[in-house]
């Protein structure tokens, strides 16, 4: 990693903070360490294009395929929801929520039964139509969206959930969105916590680091750098867990290190050193 920090803009030097091996994450890779707001980098950064999360054949089309695995983001998105009320939005008054990265639109559909007017954006194709077959509404772009639905007034609410990992800037895919939040409202990030317990005694069982896809990395300090830059005031900041699920099936090995990273994902939440962030961030109400 070379060159100023995108967080925070600092030249830094990065230091090296773990070293992903090929035989367990399928790319041989770094997370290198800003030393002035402790944002993390992979090195050398992903080789992926929009096509690779838009395209048919890309493996977030087939997120979802069972039950089970579609009762955990339910719950996922269920906690989220609940941290967003929490934070002082009032989903049941009909609070407009735009999901950016929405997936096959768990978060969207579990906001609308909450009574929140709500809309998703999601590049892959595939999924914005299995969403709209469930009455979902997903659109491809802010652009889409805002042509043919939801009279193209701003959200009260905008939620990154899993994304700003996946972005080269993550300050200006921010910035990008600015004119889709009234002024006032607020930007909710779920993002993974690599200074997490899990992912500091054991780095390789931890799924947050996908080398192939995520750019960079945050702690709890990191992150706050990254809503202050983006010119928004933090209100809320919660450490929790990335659901770490216990498995029951599958070979000894996936058997043994699933269920042991679970284990330690969910100590770790339980001392209050989770691998997972909420915050909640307000957008200034002028200027």
């Amino acid at each position: 990693m070379n060159g100023p920090c995108v967080v925070c803009g600092a030249a830094t030097d990065w230091t090296r903070y773990c070293v992903l091996p090929a035989r367990v994450f399928g790319v041989s890779a770094e997370i290198r360490r800003c030393a002035v707001c402790d944002t993390g980098a992979t090195t050398p950064a992903p080789a992926v294009e929009v096509e690779y999360y838009a395209g048919s054949q890309s493996h977030y089309v087939h997120r979802y395929e069972t039950e089970a695995q579609r009762a955990l983001y339910r719950s996922f998105a269920s906690h989220l929801l609940d941290f967003i009320e929490h934070s002082g939005a009032s989903l049941s008054s009909g609070a407009r929520l735009l999901d950016v990265g929405a997936g096959r639109g768990l978060l969207v559909e579990q906001a609308r039964l909450r009574g929140a007017e709500a809309a998703g954006i999601e590049l892959n194709r595939a999924n914005v139509e299995e969403a709209a077959a469930n009455g979902t509404p997903l659109f491809q772009s802010w652009e889409e969206l805002r042509s043919v639905a939801m009279g193209g007034e701003p959200f009260d609410l905008l939620v990154f959930s899993a994304v700003l990992e996946h972005v080269p800037d993550p300050l200006a895919f921010i910035a990008s969105y600015r004119a889709a939040l009234r002024p006032g409202g607020l930007v909710i990030v779920s993002q993974a916590a690599y200074d997490g317990l899990l992912p500091r005694i054991a780095p390789w069982f931890w799924y947050g680091w996908q080398p192939r896809e995520h750019f960079w990395h945050f702690s709890e300090r990191s992150l706050g750098h990254l809503l202050q830059h983006a010119g928004l005031s933090i209100i809320a900041m919660e450490r929790n867990s990335l659901h770490h699920p216990f498995v029951l099936s599958g070979g000894l090995k996936q058997f043994l290190g699933r269920n042991v990273a679970s284990a330690i994902g969910r100590l770790g939440a339980s001392m209050g050193q989770g691998d997972q962030l909420y915050a909640a961030a307000r957008l200034p109400r002028s200027g």
